[in-house]
């Protein structure tokens, strides 16, 4: 569905001139999405079992309707607030009691956002979404190239993922994510049109017309 959704606001982007306040105001609202759904799981409100439905049988790799996720929600927050370390977190070595898991020291979360949470707690959460919101509206609003438009929607797409999965690894996927949100935050590449851009990518180097 993210990746359908994806082609569809490229091609809206490409053909049809929206407003840029409007634009900001409908990425500002799909990416608040996870923090409603948040609050409301805080108050007893479970969005997967809500679009998954009331599973009964045990979990299985081949079913994918199974709830995976809010245990790990359940227990990375209960160990957060049982340990104090909800604001700064525990560090890069830090881990949370999993009853599930039958330990008491688990490392990693299969969810990006509490993994981020339980190494940093609140304050690098919110540094490190400010640099990627950041790095969306600017290549929204201000970009001159469809290409950096469309890694901002790519961004988008990532920050909703993010409470799902995503995980933090040294991997390419989070290799390529931090490359596009430098790029989105470069003052050369944002003032591009989609011509120069392409000059660039081809070329390896700026048009000597445009420097």
């Amino acid at each position: 569905i993210i990746s359908y959704f994806i082609v569809l606001i490229y091609y809206l982007v490409l053909n049809i001139k929206i407003n840029k306040t409007l634009l900001y105001i409908i990425i500002f609202c799909v990416l608040m999405i996870p923090f409603y759904f948040l609050y409301r799981g805080m108050t007893g409100y479970n969005v997967f079992t809500e679009v998954l439905g009331e599973q009964t049988e045990d979990y299985s790799e081949q079913n994918l309707r199974i709830d995976t996720r809010t245990f790990l929600y359940s227990e990375v927050f209960q160990d957060l607030k049982f340990s104090e370390a909800l604001v700064v977190g525990k560090g890069i070595d830090g881990g949370y009691s999993s009853v599930s898991f039958q330990t008491s020291n688990r490392k990693g979360v299969e969810v990006g956002f509490l993994e981020i949470l339980l190494k940093t707690g609140i304050i690098g959460f919110l540094l490190c979404f400010i640099l990627i919101f950041s790095a969306i509206f600017k290549a929204l609003g201000k970009s001159n190239n469809i290409y950096l438009k469309c890694l901002g929607i790519l961004l988008s797409s990532y920050v909703l993922m993010f409470f799902i999965e995503n995980v933090l690894a040294f991997d390419l996927l989070n290799i390529v994510i931090w490359l596009v949100i430098g790029m989105c935050h470069s003052k050369e590449l944002l003032r591009l049109n989609d011509h120069e851009i392409k000059y660039l990518f081809i070329n390896g180097k700026m048009d000597k017309g445009i420097i």
